[in-house]
């Protein structure tokens, strides 16, 4: 949008990031255009499984995202293995300032429980200025056909912009086949939901939320 916000990423809560499942994380990386792309993090296991490896990126709207290759099933998560070599979004990310509070509201807008753990960000550290060890709370929502949410604690960012120019980076994300019964609705006439209903809502810390039904 030419007359958004500018916003720099992990500055201000809500929709931190988006990540996408990959094939060959390395290989990705060795052929990256780097004129669109800005590498934040370069491909290395995750601490919480030495089966998933990812490198994290900001793209030109100062989106950030996270590139993963799930080389094995990991236990207490349900991931999606790429039948391509850059495949589809599987987890979006949100900042929130209470993991519990945040935590709460997810499950109950989703229907999804949630698992909570600690553990490093050092792509997210990095681009604040934090040392590269630190912990973060972090929860992940299981949702359907191998999708999630994660929801990331982290102290000291700006509230989601509900100003009238949206801020570059993430806006909105929207659910599929998910619950309206307390979102209200509206049916959609046009466009690729045509026939289905629509509910609007802002998330805990304001970031917007498309419920698809």
């Amino acid at each position: 949008m030419p007359f958004a916000r500018a916003r720099l990423p992990f500055t201000e809560y809500g929709w931190a990031a988006i990540e996408v499942n990959v094939v060959d994380v390395h290989d990705l990386y060795a052929r990256l255009d780097t004129s669109l792309f800005k590498v934040i993090g370069k491909p290395k296991n995750l601490a919480i499984s030495d089966k998933i490896c990812a490198m994290q990126c900001i793209g030109t709207a100062n989106e950030v995202i996270y590139f993963t290759e799930i080389q094995e099933n990991v236990p207490g998560f349900e991931l999606p293995f790429a039948r391509s070599p850059v495949d589809r979004v599987f987890i979006m990310v949100a900042s929130v300032p209470a993991i519990d509070t945040a935590t709460t509201q997810y499950s109950d807008m989703t229907g999804a429980a949630a698992v909570q753990f600690k553990t490093r960000i050092s792509a997210m550290s990095s681009v604040l200025g934090r040392p590269l060890d630190s912990q973060y709370s972090v929860a992940t929502l299981q949702l359907a056909e191998k999708n999630l949410i994660e929801l990331d604690q982290v102290e000291g960012m700006k509230s989601a912009s509900t100003e009238e120019y949206p801020p570059t980076g993430i806006l909105s994300v929207a659910l599929r086949d998910a619950p309206l019964h307390r979102h209200g609705k509206r049916k959609i006439s046009r466009g690729p939901y045509a026939g289905r209903h629509l509910g609007v809502i802002r998330g805990p810390t304001g970031e917007l939320i498309e419920f698809i039904s």
